[in-house]
């Protein structure tokens, strides 16, 4: 009998309005995902991504309505508040990083880069090469010039991206935090050792299909390399930066494969059937902050995954 498997993803447990961190990054507020993770406990069988692991390599049938819970980006909620809700459920959970930011807890992703500049700085405006000038005069407008940034950003070669948020960045003229926001490798050696899986999430978390190739499998290989210097029995499995669709190129899957990894985790929705789905291509749902309890429930079926994958599928089509 084939074995299926739900994999649902979050970034950020925490309460929105940090002017430092992007509140689009926050899957579920606290509260909320404590009841989240009571009603996978009670409806669920919560396997560890290792089970997976061995059903991909080994042929190991996971049990009826199993499911994994994996974590992106490595910022310090996940510690201080995902997991000891997490612990106190007996439910185990993934944490993929992008290792360079892990080595360097203080530097930011370059959304909450451009968050943090764009809510906190004093200029009533900020200059968009090629969508002009975005006013920054009310909350909502900040919200939509972030907004706007991120489509851009996420849609331009690298070299382009990262020129396009140095000079926001720059006009902004605003501090950095002054807090750290990032596990280091520290916590992440105690949660490896406390039952966590870590798994490889690139090093500097660059969108794969818009860079080289040669880039694409130095980021594979060197954030798996990094994990294997810094944790004993790393997790085999790599996490695709953004993990759309249009995020993903062959070049990338076939560096994971050349890694030796065991699979792949997207963000595109849909039913994982071991043997029938590309393990390089496994399927996540996705959570959304503010969704009440019989939303997010829903989204869990398989009808949801199987609506929410041929939808991306369209998406991803008309470009």
């Amino acid at each position: 009998m084939e074995s299926t498997v739900t994999l649902i993803a979050y970034h950020r447990i925490a309460a929105p309005g940090n002017p430092d961190l992007a509140d689009s990054l926050i899957d579920a507020y606290p509260s909320d995902f404590e009841e989240q993770m009571r009603h996978l406990a009670e409806h669920y069988t919560v396997v560890a991504a290792w089970d997976v692991v061995r059903a991909l390599r080994e042929g190991y049938s996971l049990p009826p309505h199993a499911l994994v819970i994996t974590f992106d980006d490595g910022y310090r909620c996940f510690r201080d508040t995902a997991l000891p809700i997490l612990q106190r459920l007996g439910l185990p959970v993934t944490l993929f990083i992008p290792t360079a930011f892990t080595g360097t807890p203080e530097a930011a992703f370059w959304w909450d880069a451009v968050y943090h500049t764009v809510m906190r700085t004093a200029q009533p405006t900020i200059e968009v090469p090629g969508s002009g000038w975005l006013p920054l005069d009310t909350p909502a407008a900040r919200r939509h010039a972030f907004n706007r940034l991120v489509v851009r950003v996420e849609r331009l070669p690298e070299a382009e991206a990262t020129g396009l948020i140095a000079r926001v960045v720059a006009q902004g003229d605003v501090a950095p935090p002054a807090l750290r926001y990032l596990l280091d490798w520290d916590d992440v050696a105690a949660l490896a050792s406390g039952g966590v899986a870590i798994g490889p999430h690139t090093q500097r978390h660059p969108i794969l299909a818009q860079i080289t190739p040669e880039r694409v499998r130095a980021e594979v290989t060197g954030s798996w390399a990094d994990l294997l210097a810094h944790i004993p029995h790393p997790l085999p499995i790599f996490c695709y930066p953004n993990g759309k669709a249009h995020a993903i190129s062959p070049v990338a899957v076939a560096a994971v494969q050349a890694a030796g990894l065991a699979g792949a985790c997207t963000m595109v929705a849909g039913l994982n059937v071991l043997g029938r789905t590309n393990p390089y291509l496994l399927h996540r749902v996705g959570m959304e902050a503010g969704e009440s309890l019989q939303k997010y429930a829903l989204k869990l079926t398989a009808a949801a995954r199987i609506y929410r994958h041929a939808k991306s599928l369209i998406r991803h089509a008309a470009g």
